[in-house]
């Protein structure tokens, strides 16, 4: 059995009354858990669902969902809340949904995607189905797996096969590493669709028995980037005092600009986990001084989430931690971070795969004491007229620190300087933004620094083009549009004694 579903019916029967999540309003215990859970279970086999999605706001009936399908022969597929309407299109296709679990009033919003047979299951936990009619054949499924939707570099979501195995592995090395911390709190900050807080904030919680704070994206001020509105966050931290969070670096940027402000939180946190993107060192060092227990980690949906992980007593800033205990990684010749032990099942549509081993994309090192340093992707890396190798994401990093800058983009094959296509938060200016490069420049090495600072006149958005779903930029798109900054210069060359005439 999936070792979190034991966990929570061993609690059920020895600890029925144990509070396992909290919205705020209410709460769930253990036994009142198992019973939501195994209701669940009874409708989806009695039903014959094969491809189930799971839509909607971060909920205790999302959880549920989730959990129910657990160990069942059905294909999973969280919905990105974050994604586009034909995101959503293309996920329900590709993956051959034939039903979908979510709150009633979500369910509407599907109109178009010919749903029928609506059916409320929980009233008490906001849970509703409804199957999909004229969806595509899907291949008889016999096991249990998790889809997991990237939105990658380009506007169509590649989906990730996870197994059974996989996500249990991945869940129990999270649990282990964090055991010695004693946590009994989470608070979910994360959308519960993304892989790395549906691992680490769901399942690696309930697998030790901590109370998960549930909370709206709303409510955390997360409804949307565009909309994020950090004061909701402070204040849900306040209210709950956590002992443990997840983070993606923008949201530790917020919460450290709002330190330094003076504002308090309290000391409850005793882990702070930051991923999902490349972490400044000077940014983890600023929440180091703030007293706030922040450590990076990494990790990628093929690998089924969180593969290293920086831990009190094994920390080092400026590496990504030590692999955890269910995967191995090797450093190729090239450069590129391979991992073993942790793999996906094959991409959805294509053959399955056999490989024991992921080439990550990613470059990076280990050190002599094992910790692993992220450096940046292979296919990012540009070299300078001057024959310099740079990874934008790390130059990206060191200006996303500050607070005027809200998107950045650095390129510089072979260009003599590097330029910043940059957009800049509401109510800040050219002339901050000129000055948050400036001084990040003085901290960087010569051949890293940025030569030239050109505002975008819009958001990077996937709506434009401009984005992915989840907010990571599209270089391709962004050098096609900005092209013009970013044209190698021609080498003129004049005869001098041409000139002297």
């Amino acid at each position: 059995m999936f070792s979190v579903l034991e966990s929570i019916r061993e609690r059920a029967l020895a600890q029925p009354e144990r509070i396992l999540l909290d919205d705020g309003q209410r709460t769930l215990n253990a036994a009142e858990l198992w019973q939501a859970i195994q209701l669940l279970r009874a409708w989806v086999q009695a039903n014959g669902c094969q491809s189930i999605a799971i839509a909607g706001d971060n909920s205790f009936g999302w959880i549920i969902s989730d959990l129910a399908l657990l160990e069942l022969p059905v294909r999973v597929i969280p919905l990105p809340t974050f994604f586009a309407a034909a995101q959503i299109a293309h996920v329900l296709k590709e993956a051959g949904v034939d039903t979908l679990l979510a709150p009633a009033a979500v369910l509407d919003s599907f109109a178009g995607a010919s749903v029928s047979g609506a059916e409320i299951l929980s009233v008490d936990y906001d849970i509703a189905a409804a199957r999909l009619d004229a969806v595509p054949a899907v291949t008889h499924i016999t096991a249990y797996e998790k889809i997991t939707f990237t939105s990658g570099s380009t506007g169509t979501a590649k989906g990730v096969r996870l197994s059974l195995a996989t996500l249990g592995n991945t869940a129990r090395a999270i649990a282990a590493a964090l055991q010695p911390l004693a946590i009994e709190t989470h608070l979910g900050v994360l959308p519960f669709a993304t892989l790395l807080e549906n691992i680490a904030g769901i399942y690696a919680p309930l697998l030790q028995g901590v109370r998960i704070h549930v909370r709206r994206l709303e409510q955390l001020g997360l409804a949307s980037p565009e909309q994020f509105n950090p004061f909701l966050l402070l204040a849900e931290i306040q209210r709950v005092q956590p002992h443990a969070s997840i983070l993606v670096p923008q949201l530790l940027l917020a919460l450290v600009s709002l330190l330094e402000r003076g504002v308090s939180i309290g000391n409850s946190f005793r882990f702070i986990a930051v991923g999902g993107g490349k972490v400044a060192r000077r940014q983890l060092e600023q929440a180091r001084a703030l007293h706030l227990p922040v450590f990076e980690g990494y990790g990628l949906s093929e690998c089924g989430s969180v593969v290293a992980l920086n831990l009190p007593g094994a920390d080092r800033i400026g590496s990504v931690g030590k692999p955890l205990s269910h995967c191995a990684i090797r450093i190729a010749d090239d450069g590129e971070i391979m991992v073993r032990g942790a793999v996906m099942s094959g991409y959805l549509g294509d053959a399955e795969s056999s490989c024991s081993e992921i080439a990550t994309g990613d470059l990076g090192h280990l050190d002599a004491d094992g910790f692993l340093h992220v450096s940046g992707r292979k296919k990012n890396m540009f070299i300078t007229a001057f024959g310099r190798n740079v990874n934008p994401e790390w130059v990206e990093a060191e200006l996303l620190r500050f607070l005027p800058i809200r998107q950045v983009a650095v390129f510089g094959e072979a260009l003599p300087r590097n330029v910043a296509i940059v957009v800049a938060r509401n109510g800040f200016t050219q002339a901050d933004v000129d000055a948050a490069v400036a001084e990040c420049n003085r901290a960087l090495p010569d051949y890293a620094r940025i030569g030239q600072v050109v505002m975008a006149p819009e958001p990077f958005t996937c709506d434009n083009g401009l984005a992915t779903a989840n907010g990571r930029v599209r270089r391709a798109a962004i050098e096609k549009q900005f092209a013009q900054w970013l044209a190698v210069p021609s080498l003129t060359i004049t005869n001098s004694r041409s000139a002297e005439k």
